[in-house]
C-alpha cells in the first residue's frame, strides 16, 4: 500500500502519522522517518510496516529508558522490569538495555561499587546483608563479591561491626546485661549483615565471654 501523506500529530512535536491508502497510520519519530525515507508515494508492503513498528518501539523503549536511568543508576534488572512492565518485548527491551550499556548509563559492576560504599557509609551494614540485596537486584555474584571484598577487609568490618555494637549498647543503656546483653549484641550485629566470626569476636570484646 502506498503513503498517502505525512503530518505533525497534534501535541506531539517528536511525532510524525504516516497516512496510508487503506485508511491506516503509522505513528513514527522522525528520526525513522529520515532514517527510511518515508515520504507520499512511497510503496510499503507488510513487512516493512512491521519493521517500522519495530523501530519505533525499540527508539521509544531507549528513550524512556533513558529517561529512567537519568535521577540515579540503576541494575539491568531493574531497567529490564521497568519496561517490561511498560510493554515492551523481549527483543526491544534487549536493545534499549544494549544501548544503555554502550552509552555507560547501565553497569552493574559500577553500582555495585558505588551501593556497598553507600550501604557501608550510611546505612552501617554488613557485607552479607549488602551482597544479599545486590543479588536480589539482579547484580552478578562475581560482581558482587568483588565489590564487597574490595571494600570490607577483616579490619573495616570489626571496626564498623565495633562501632555498630557500642552504639546499640548505649541505647539499650542498663535496661540489659551480662549474658543477655552479648546474646542480645550477637543477634543485631548478625542480622546487620556482618559475618558470625566477626560478631562474636567483637561481642566478646565488648562484654567478654560469658554470652556464649
Amino acid at each position: 500500500m502506498k503513503v498517502q501523506g505525512l503530518r505533525v500529530g497534534k501535541g506531539k512535536i517528536n511525532s510524525i502519522t504516516v497516512e496510508l491508502e487503506d485508511g491506516s497510520t503509522l505513528e513514527l519519530d522522525p528520526e525513522i522517518v529520515v532514517k527510511y525515507q518515508i515520504k507520499a508515494g512511497l510503496d510499503l508492503d507488510e513487512t516493512f510496516c512491521a519493521t517500522l513498528r519495530q523501530e519505533q518501539a525499540k527508539l521509544a523503549a531507549r528513550r524512556r529508558l533513558v529517561h529512567y536511568l537519568s535521577p540515579r543508576k540503576k541494575t539491568k534488572q531493574e531497567a529490564r522490569l521497568y519496561l517490561l512492565r511498560l510493554g515492551f518485548g523481549e527483543e526491544v527491551v534487549d536493545y534499549a538495555i544494549s544501548a544503555a550499556c554502550e552509552l555507560g548509563l547501565l553497569d552493574d559492576s559500577a553500582y555495585a561499587e558505588a551501593f556497598v560504599r553507600t550501604q557501608k557509609r550510611v546505612a552501617k551494614k554488613g557485607p552479607r546483608a549488602i551482597a544479599h540485596e545486590l543479588i536480589a537486584k539482579g547484580v552478578e555474584p562475581s560482581a558482587v563479591q568483588q565489590s564487597v571484598a574490595s571494600n570490607y577487609s577483616s579490619d573495616q568490618q570489626r571496626a564498623l561491626a565495633r562501632q555498630v555494637a557500642q552504639k546499640r549498647m548505649a541505647s539499650l543503656g542498663s535496661k540489659i546485661a551480662g549474658s543477655k546483653l552479648g546474646q542480645r549484641l550477637y543477634a543485631f550485629l548478625l542480622n546487620r549483615g556482618f559475618e558470625p566470626e566477626v560478631c562474636a569476636e567483637v561481642v566478646r570484646e565488648l562484654v567478654g565471654d560469658s554470652y556464649e
